[in-house]
């Protein structure tokens, strides 16, 4: 510091300015960069001030989406697995070699039956809602048989319900992120 003072009294001298009147300046300037420091200091504490705030509105609306994400999950999986176990008549593997038509009449209505009556409906997301309405238009569709009859494993009716019904169970574990391995990360996790 004392080397920029010297710097200065140099440059008033330089202008021809000496005495009291660069001893005013010197103090001037000392009393500016002190004031500067604390203008400086103040609007730092109200900076971290402001950015805790922020931080613990955030903390907290964080906390609370967690919270509902959590009441979400659990109703989500009370209801899904209903849906999901109805999935067991279209299998891949190993196909359903003794499915008929009239269980296929019996499972658009227990879908129905889920959706509405035991409000399954209400914890679908667009996603999962969007694939739940294909299933049930693929259901509706006309068929190449009707009542006992069995469904044709091997043809491709049988093929479209259990790719309609395989991607409304891969929205369902998008809902509950079950394919995740680590959905979250939190502080005491790293």
């Amino acid at each position: 510091m004392r080397s920029g003072c010297v710097k200065v009294t140099d440059l008033l001298r330089g202008l021809g300015i000496s005495g009291l009147p660069a001893l005013a300046i010197l103090a001037a300037g000392w009393i500016v960069a002190r004031a500067n420091e604390r203008i400086a200091t103040r609007r730092e504490a109200e900076l971290n001030s402001q950015l805790r705030q922020v931080e613990a509105r955030l903390t907290a609306r964080l906390q609370a989406q967690s919270t509902l994400d959590v009441d979400l999950r659990d109703r989500r999986v009370a209801v899904y697995g209903v849906l999901w176990s109805l999935g067991g008549l279209i299998s891949r593997w190993p196909r359903n070699e003794t499915l008929t038509y009239a269980e296929l009449d019996t499972l658009h209505l227990q879908l129905k039956d889920w959706y509405f009556e035991q409000r399954g409906g209400l914890w679908l997301s667009s996603a999962a809602r969007a694939a739940y309405g294909r299933l049930q238009e693929e259901l509706n569709q006309p068929r190449a048989g009707a009542g006992p009859e069995l469904v044709a494993t091997d043809g491709p009716e049988y093929d479209r319900l259990m790719d309609a019904f395989s991607a409304l169970r891969t929205e369902l574990t998008e809902d509950l992120q079950s394919r995740v391995r680590q959905a979250l990360v939190t502080q005491g996790d790293s």
